[in-house]
C-alpha cells in the first residue's frame, strides 16, 4: 500500500548491509595514516575556535597537529581538503545511526530527529562552520555518505536519486535555519516540523514510476518519503 506516501522510484537491489548484519567492515587504511589524518583534521576543529578558516594556513596546521608541512602532503593536498576529510567523516558517522533506525523500520520523523540530536551533540562545530560560512559543506560533503549506504550505486538515474537530493537539501536548509536561531528548539520538536512537511506534500503528491520501472505495486515501501508515521526502510529490508 503506497497512499501514505509520495512514490520516489524503482526498486533497486540492496547493498550488503555488512554492519547491520553484525559483521563489522574492516577498514583497509594504514593505522598510522588513519591517525595522523585523524590529527590533523582535529587540528583543524581547535584552530577554527581561534582563527577564521580562511586564515588557517598548511603550516599552522601541520603545527598544531605536531607533524611536519612533508608530512601534511603526504596526506592532503590542502585545508579545504582536511575540512572536507572532517565533514565526510561526520557523514558515515551519522549514516550508521541512520541506517540503523531505517533497519528499524522508523518513521521519517525518527530519520530527521536522529540527524537533528547528531548535530545537537556538535552545536559547538556547528557553530564554527556557520561562522565561517562553511554550512554549505553538509550538502556538499556530509549526506553523500548517507545517500552510498542508503541507494548504493543501483540508486543512480532513478527517481530515488532525486527524493534522497530533496530530503538532503530540505534537512540542511532546516539545519542552517536552526543554527542561525541558536539551536534553540529541541531535536522532537524539528523532527516533528519535518514529519508535518512530509505529511502535507505526501497528502497531494504521488509521484509517477520512471518509465521501464513496473508498476506502482512493485515499488519498496523504503520508497515512500511518508508521513511522520509512514515506514522509511532500507533497500535490504525488502529483500
Amino acid at each position: 500500500d503506497y497512499s501514505d506516501g509520495a512514490v520516489l522510484g524503482q526498486r533497486i537491489r540492496p547493498k550488503c548491509r555488512n554492519a547491520r548484519e553484525g559483521v563489522t567492515p574492516v577498514s583497509t587504511e594504514n593505522p598510522q595514516k588513519a591517525r595522523s589524518r585523524a590529527e590533523m583534521t582535529a587540528a583543524l576543529v581547535e584552530l577554527l575556535g581561534e582563527v577564521p578558516y580562511r586564515q588557517v594556513t598548511v603550516t599552522m596546521l601541520a603545527a598544531r597537529s605536531g607533524d611536519s608541512r612533508r608530512t601534511f602532503y603526504r596526506h592532503f593536498d590542502s585545508v579545504d581538503a582536511v575540512m572536507e576529510k572532517l565533514m565526510r567523516g561526520l557523514g558515515a558517522e551519522f549514516s550508521a545511526r541512520a541506517m540503523d533506525a531505517l533497519d528499524e523500520g522508523r518513521s521519517f520523523s525518527d530519520l530527521a530527529q536522529a540527524f537533528f540530536s547528531f548535530w545537537r551533540e556538535r552545536a559547538g562545530l556547528l557553530a564554527l562552520l556557520e561562522r565561517n560560512d562553511l554550512m554549505h559543506l553538509v550538502s556538499r560533503c556530509f549526506w553523500p555518505g548517507f545517500r552510498a549506504d542508503m541507494l548504493g550505486d543501483a540508486g543512480k538515474g532513478t527517481g530515488l536519486e532525486y527524493g534522497y537530493r530533496f530530503m538532503a537539501g530540505g534537512m540542511s536548509s532546516m539545519l542552517e535555519q536552526w543554527v542561525e536561531e541558536g539551536c534553540a528548539r529541541s531535536p522532537e520538536d524539528l523532527a516533528l516540523i519535518a514529519g508535518r512537511m512530509a505529511d502535507h506534500l505526501a497528502a497531494g503528491v504521488r509521484l509517477p514510476p520512471v518509465v521501464g520501472a513496473g508498476s506502482a505495486g512493485d515499488l519498496p515501501s523504503r520508497c515512500q518519503v511518508g508521513t511522520s508515521a509512514a515506514t522509511v526502510r532500507h533497500p535490504a529490508a525488502d529483500g
